[in-house]
């Protein structure tokens, strides 16, 4: 008891300091970030002031060059090709005597169309315009409005945010007031304005810095809002920095604590079982051995390389040639297992459980049901049927007429109907061929006529050693099912390898349906048997074969999965 108490005392202390560690890592990280988020806004916000004096110096220097352009192309109409703009045109008299940039000729004038007084400045479609009369001329000298925005951008905000970006943990920044988002570095659309989120409304209102953690796209992002006022502009500056950097330290530093807590807490943990460990070990070999021995699956120790049987369960597998492996899944004839593995003093044992015990008890439920309702059958109609045809034959002998003969011919229906219920309990008896699957699946398309009111495109071709008939009636019955499901116009697709045969068409199964597609007598059909699937499984099991039947997207697949020992 005195070493128990000790071990409780040191585990409880070394929880104890993994918490604390946790929850003072998780006070300082904030502390970081808040830092973090000061200074970048510091830098920001005195970096945007400057830079939005840079915008306005760029704006007035394009100003000199228009007005400079325009009173010496007026003088001298033949300098105006040598001047700095992107269109312009000296007229006299209402003649152009000179022109550059003839492509923006219409645009220009159908802005001076509205022009009274010279000399004029204006902005219009797109172009800084100025004209300037001298004598008898009069000089228009325009200035694309994007060419100023490009050298703005060159000079302006996005070489700041091209530097800031490469601090790493840089998002996004922009300005924003009442009416909108005013610049930024990410699309504007992405924003919220003022009326739909209450926080920029506060800081807008109130001028006060709020941090808050949001998502923006896909990504967590620390936003910084600041108040930002320059001149005439009014409004906020947002900040976003990735928070996944921070994150991704909290969490490395996170790890590395935990690390160092589980090493701890393992090597006290190893070394409190390592004073028990023998006394228990002998007692617990025991009892296992006891129990593995009595167990109804399969159970075998490795020694050496080496595999042996420990019950005598294990001793009815046929284990030749097959490794064991943890976590594998192996067929032993013809029964699919999982392979678990553990260990017992530097013993390895494999245990088989078995994959298809739910599927067998299943099978099994639905073999009684059918031996049920066909005895029943077979009781209720085959006596009475039996009598029936005796009276039929013996008024035949008195007298020769038609309808004795279609009752007859009805009776025997009736019992070929029975037997065919019958045939389901019997096991199948298979007379093997070497057959190509196309030609069964070409003969079931010709008998039933299918192929001349559906598309029917079938790719590739194998041969197996199976039963042709029994086959083809498996083929007949799937291919009668894609026709039910089917509109004219649609395809039948049927692909063939040597693997597997997959018949694909339109149309989707309802899922509650689909877990019940090969359960006998179960059926969505108002003329079904629901025998149809049922019997399907059965011939292709019988001759070792796997089918599945799925939905894909807008269309249903029955695959039939071939075994490799069928090939011919």
């Amino acid at each position: 008891m005195k070493i128990k108490s000790f071990f409780v005392f040191l585990l409880t202390l070394i929880v104890l300091s993994y918490v604390y560690t946790l929850l003072l890592i998780n006070s300082n990280m904030g502390k970081i970030v808040e830092n973090d988020m000061q200074l970048l806004s510091g830098i920001l916000y005195s970096s945007n002031v400057i830079l939005l004096d840079v915008e306005q110096e760029i704006e007035e220097e394009f100003a000199d060059k228009l007005y400079e352009s325009a009173i010496i192309s007026a003088r001298k109409p033949e300098l105006l090709k040598t001047t700095d703009v992107d269109a312009g045109y000296v007229e006299r008299g209402g003649k152009v005597i000179e022109v550059v940039g003839e492509r923006y000729l219409k645009d220009i004038k159908v802005c001076m169309d509205s022009v009274k007084l010279l000399p004029k400045a204006l902005f219009c479609r797109g172009f800084y315009i100025y004209a300037y009369p001298y004598d008898s001329k009069v000089a228009v000298v325009a200035i694309k409005k994007s060419r100023v925005e490009m050298e703005k951008t060159k000079i302006g905000l996005d070489r700041l945010f091209a530097e800031l970006s490469k601090m790493g943990t840089f998002f996004y920044i922009a300005l924003q007031n009442d009416s909108g988002i005013v610049y930024s570095t990410v699309d504007s659309h992405l924003f919220l304005g003022f009326s739909d989120d209450t926080i920029l409304r506060h800081v807008f209102i109130n001028g006060q810095e709020v941090v808050r953690k949001r998502r923006f796209l896909t990504r967590k992002v620390i936003e910084t809002i600041l108040p930002f006022s320059y001149g005439n502009f009014r409004g906020v500056m947002r900040i976003g920095i990735d928070a996944e950097n921070y994150d991704s330290l909290k969490s490395k530093v996170f790890v590395e604590v935990s690390l160092l807590f589980f090493v701890l807490l393992f090597i006290l943990v190893f070394s409190y079982f390592l004073v028990f460990r023998m006394r228990k070990a002998e007692t617990g070999y025991a009892a296992l051995k006891e129990i593995l021995q009595g167990a109804t699956i399969p159970v075998y120790i490795k020694n050496k390389d080496r595999i042996y049987p420990v019950n005598s369960v294990a001793g009815t597998v046929n284990l030749s040639g097959v490794q064991l492996k943890d976590g594998e899944i192996i067929s032993l004839d013809g029964v699919r297992y999982m392979v678990k593995s553990f260990r017992n003093n530097e013993q390895e044992y494999f245990i088989l459980i078995s994959l298809e015990l739910e599927d067998v008890k299943r099978r099994l439920m639905e073999y009684e049901a059918i031996s049920n309702l066909i005895a029943e059958v077979a009781h209720e109609i085959k006596n009475p049927l039996n009598g029936i045809s005796l009276i039929v034959q013996s008024l035949l002998v008195d007298e020769d007429k038609d309808e004795y003969k279609d009752i007859l011919k009805q009776t025997s229906r009736i019992e070929e109907s029975i037997n065919r219920f019958v045939s389901l309990l019997a096991p199948l008896r298979l007379r093997k061929e070497c057959v190509s699957q196309r030609e069964i699946i070409d003969e079931a398309l010709k008998e039933t006529g299918i192929s001349r009111v559906r598309k029917v495109v079938i790719e590739g071709d194998t041969r197996l050693m199976c039963d042709r008939a029994k086959v083809k009636e498996a083929y007949l019955n799937i291919i009668k099912n894609a026709y039910e499901a089917t509109d004219d116009g649609d395809v039948i697709k049927i692909s063939i390898d040597k693997h597997a045969l997959v018949f694909e068409n339109r149309g989707q199964i309802d899922e509650k349906d689909l877990k019940h597609i090969f359960d006998p007598f179960y059926t969505t059909k108002e003329q079904g048997s629901g025998i149809g699937m049922y019997y399907v499984r059965k011939i292709i099991e019988s001759h070792g074969w796997r089918i599945k039947v799925k939905n894909l997207d807008g269309k249903v697949e029955v695959k039939i999965e071939f075994n490799e020992n069928s090939h011919c």
